[in-house]
């Protein structure tokens, strides 16, 4: 997720899900959008979602590059202004992270922001301690600055590249395989130009569990799989199957849920993926 917020859940747990219908046929982009913008601006109500905004304002920045779309643009202004009067000294390690991404990806449309103090505090932030807050990091760096990852956090891509399993997979802090951990591992050493051999194993474990995904109802890591992928430059087989399976699920108000599951109900972070992958698909 390019977002930040992750929910660990063993593969045997998803498949113990089941597959039940959902939705009608795929509303328009423009549905999506509005559903994206009203839930952002929730996430900047008092006590503000800092991982909610950084999650949001990704797919939405990309969308206006694109579209221009007037709407986008009034609620990127609001994020802009929220994060010059955000008291960054109350924040905490992943909120300051949150924080720094978000401040990125809008000076990627013109709106820049001074971010000297959050970049101060996250100093002291030990980011090997969680090992997913380490991938997320390296990828920061190594994506959207010029900074040089070993610099910034020495030994960080050794770590993540010792910790792959022979499967392709990354291990956390227990010793488990976790997807979230995987998804974003392979992506920060791809973009950090990381081991070829250990990428290419972690991209070929992204593609092995979409099968699996798609029989789960795992919807948000389907779709956080197909847009690395994508990004990655990475062939999928049966492709647009899987679209296909994700526009059936899209509620009638453009948003999805986040397992396909009985009474699920949309979330935030699965219908922000939703857009960027709508428009990568062309939708």
């Amino acid at each position: 997720m390019i977002g930040l917020s992750f929910f660990v859940l063993g593969l045997s747990s998803i498949l113990a899900l089941g597959l039940p219908p959902v939705a009608c046929a795929a509303p328009s982009v423009d549905r999506t959008r509005s559903w994206v913008i009203d839930s952002l601006r929730d996430g900047l109500r008092h006590p503000p979602d800092m991982n909610r905004v950084s999650s949001l304002v990704y797919p939405l920045v990309t969308d206006y590059q694109q579209t221009k779309h007037p709407e986008t643009a009034e609620v990127l202004t609001e994020v802009h202004g929220f994060l010059k009067t955000l008291r960054v000294a109350s924040l905490d390690c992943g909120q300051l992270v949150d924080a720094r991404l978000a401040a990125t990806f809008l000076g990627r449309v013109g709106k820049d922001l001074d971010t000297a103090e959050v970049e101060q505090y996250l100093s002291d932030c030990a980011f090997g301690s969680q090992r997913i807050d380490l991938a997320s990091t390296l990828f920061f760096y190594c994506r959207f600055t010029e900074k040089d990852p070993d610099e910034r956090i020495p030994g960080g891509l050794r770590l993540l590249e010792s910790i792959q399993r022979a499967d392709g997979a990354f291990r956390a802090e227990n010793g488990m395989p976790e997807y979230y951990l995987s998804s974003h591992a392979v992506y920060a050493l791809y973009y950090c130009k990381g081991d070829p051999g250990v990428v290419r194993r972690g991209q070929q474990y992204l593609v092995s569990q979409l099968p699996y995904f798609r029989q789960a109802g795992f919807i948000d890591g389907l779709a956080e799989s197909l847009i690395m992928l994508d990004e990655m430059g990475v062939a999928v087989p049966n492709r647009e199957q899987y679209l296909s399976y994700l526009r059936s699920r899209i509620w009638p108000e453009g948003s999805i849920c986040y397992l396909d599951r009985p009474g699920c109900k949309p979330h935030w972070h699965t219908t922000g993926l939703l857009l960027e992958l709508q428009r990568m698909a062309g939708d």
